[in-house]
């Protein structure tokens, strides 16, 4: 009975979450359509340089102790813990600043306009503070909370961005998305202001001592992850023509829109559920883990093959010759997407089954791949090549990665069967 009950919940948790990410990246992907549409490529670029800063930085401003937030025993250690981390974002994220404008004084390459550097710095933070509070809601099982969040943050953003297009053609989408995360940071604090405390020093350097793998593994894994998921954004916009780099952006975009729906529907409500699964009943998480992946793959198949048909049929139509690379982009990149959806939505297993070593090393060969692919692309001056080998090597790389830990699920169902 209680089995069923708790089967119950997860389903609840997985709609609740479906609901909310659906609408969400539905109201994105054709908001990303048409606001592409209004501001042009070379923006476009920008904008993605912008979000791909974004992202590696946010990584290293919580140093992915916000998933201690998830596993952590004890609930006054969470609130401690929580507050620490929305502290330190801002230093971290001034940290970064000083390394780049030393970096810029010595090297006097990768000049960005300094307002898109000074907009990425604030939003690091904010994204950060962001990330850690839907952490707690995860802890806490808010799902239907977490997905009303995410609603508004992608309806605020296309607004906003709508917004400032009147105002500014060139950084409108930034300016969008930075009040966007701020607006939304604020709906963070409101339901978790009765979890922020005074941090306790002793409290906060104990919790972090439990979980010191993050630090040591997953950290330095998210990193890299973030680093090859979103450096070669940057370089395009740097080394390549800018309306090339901002139709990669435009792609990307288009094809990790699904695989986000998935991975935002499943993946938190996966972590919070695999990790009880695994502290009271190991031998069931392969076969609970093994239907995720399943699903997963056909849904996502489905869908990749819907746009690469009458999706790209429909777009041939809304964009110009500024945009001819578009399709060509969205078919290379497909087989990459595809095998990042059978392994993204559970990635968590690896902080799980406390493998984040694993994940590292998988994360370095992704981002060695990214360089590889980013240097030959440069060498032959031509993008395509770039994304080719990107999309082959990355898909080939996150199906071994699957496999690996399918097979440690199996082995582990073995071990503890009856």
């Amino acid at each position: 009975m209680n089995n069923r009950f708790q089967l119950s919940n997860f389903q609840k948790n997985i709609w609740y979450m479906l609901q909310g990410t659906t609408l969400s990246q539905l109201i994105a992907f054709i908001g990303s359509l048409v606001l592409a549409k209004l501001y042009g490529a070379v923006a476009y670029a920008w904008f993605g340089a912008f979000m791909a800063f974004v992202g590696i930085a946010s990584v290293i401003n919580t140093l992915q102790l916000e998933y201690a937030l998830v596993t952590d025993k004890s609930d006054n250690n969470t609130k401690h813990l929580l507050s620490f981390l929305i502290l330190i974002t801002t230093p971290i994220a001034l940290t970064i600043a000083c390394f780049y404008i030393g970096f810029q004084y010595f090297f006097g390459s990768l000049e960005f306009d300094f307002i898109i550097i000074l907009m990425s710095i604030i939003a690091s933070i904010i994204v950060a503070q962001n990330v850690t509070f839907d952490s707690l809601l995860t802890r806490l099982k808010q799902f239907k909370i977490s997905a009303r969040i995410k609603i508004i943050l992608t309806l605020s953003t296309v607004i906003l961005q709508s917004i400032f297009y009147f105002f500014s053609k060139e950084k409108g989408l930034i300016f969008g998305a930075g009040v966007a995360f701020f607006l939304v940071l604020l709906i963070y604090y409101y339901y978790n202001k009765y979890h922020i405390v005074q941090p306790n020093w002793k409290i906060v350097k104990s919790t972090i001592n439990e979980h010191k793998n993050l630090l040591k593994y997953a950290f330095p894994s998210h990193l890299t992850n973030a680093l090859g998921a979103h450096l070669i954004t940057i370089m395009f916009v740097v080394y390549f023509e800018e309306a090339q780099a901002g139709t990669y952006a435009l792609s990307n975009k288009i094809l990790m829109a699904p695989l986000f729906l998935i991975s935002g529907a499943v993946s938190k409500v996966y972590f919070q559920k695999a990790n009880e699964i695994y502290l009271s009943s190991k031998e069931k998480l392969y076969s609970f883990t093994i239907k995720i992946v399943r699903n997963n793959i056909l849904i996502m198949i489905a869908i990749v093959l819907l746009i690469n048909t009458v999706g790209l049929y429909i777009l041939s139509f809304f964009f110009d010759k500024e945009w001819e690379l578009l399709s060509p982009f969205i078919w290379i990149m497909s087989f990459l997407v595809i095998a990042r959806s059978s392994f993204n939505p559970i990635s968590s297993i690896s902080i799980v089954l406390n493998k984040n070593e694993v994940s590292f090393i998988f994360n370095i060969c992704f981002l060695l791949i990214n360089i590889l692919a980013f240097s030959i692309g440069l060498y032959y001056k031509n993008i395509v090549y770039s994304v080719i080998i990107l999309s082959f090597l990355g898909g080939i790389a996150y199906v071994v990665l699957l496999i690996y830990f399918l097979f440690l699920l199996k082995k582990i169902e073995k071990e503890h069967q009856v």
